[in-house]
């Protein structure tokens, strides 16, 4: 990643795609969390720990919804089918303040490293542009840092594999 990002550069992340569609709600939304900057990212991030639950992981509910649905429609139905939805929902918010956002797909090193047992072991971060600097965000884990994706993501060592606006414009 470089350090020398040009806000021009930056600006190239502050799009929406069609999974993370800034919508009217969206905004709204944002305005109610208030803040700039910053303190606009943690509210984000509070707002999230507090709003947006989780499906029982490997149910029906969760595998119809794994991926597959808006920013809205995450924020509107107030559960998230894990850290990808939480990404998606985290990017489209801080957009509307116009914080460039990037959506970080990163398998795990260590899962990398041993024999295909046929899970997918990975986890999905953010990052922003804040102040000339960017930053690493966990928004499952409500972390922010400038370190990396191991200080953020729960000390695990992580691979960038693709990163995009959101998952559907990775092709997930």
């Amino acid at each position: 990643m470089k350090n020398d990002t040009t806000e021009s550069e930056a600006e190239n992340w502050l799009q929406a795609g069609e999974q993370s569609q800034i919508t009217e709600d969206i905004e709204r939304l944002s305005e109610e969390m208030g803040g700039d900057g910053m303190q606009y990212v943690f509210n984000v991030l509070e707002w999230m720990k507090e709003s947006i639950g989780n499906f029982e992981g490997g149910g029906d509910e969760w595998r119809s919804n794994f991926r597959n649905r808006t920013a809205s429609d995450i924020i509107k139905s107030k559960k998230a089918s894990g850290c990808g939805d939480l990404a998606v929902v985290f990017c489209a918010l801080v957009r509307t303040k116009g914080i460039p956002a990037v959506f970080v797909e990163m398998p795990y090193k260590e899962w990398l490293e041993k024999e295909f047992d046929g899970n997918w072991t990975n986890h999905v971060l953010a990052r922003i542009f804040i102040d000339g600097k960017w930053y690493w965000v966990d928004p499952t884990r409500g972390n922010v840092g400038v370190s990396g994706p191991r200080q953020v993501g729960g000390g695990i060592d992580y691979v960038k594999l693709s990163e995009g606006i959101d998952s559907w414009s990775l092709g997930i």
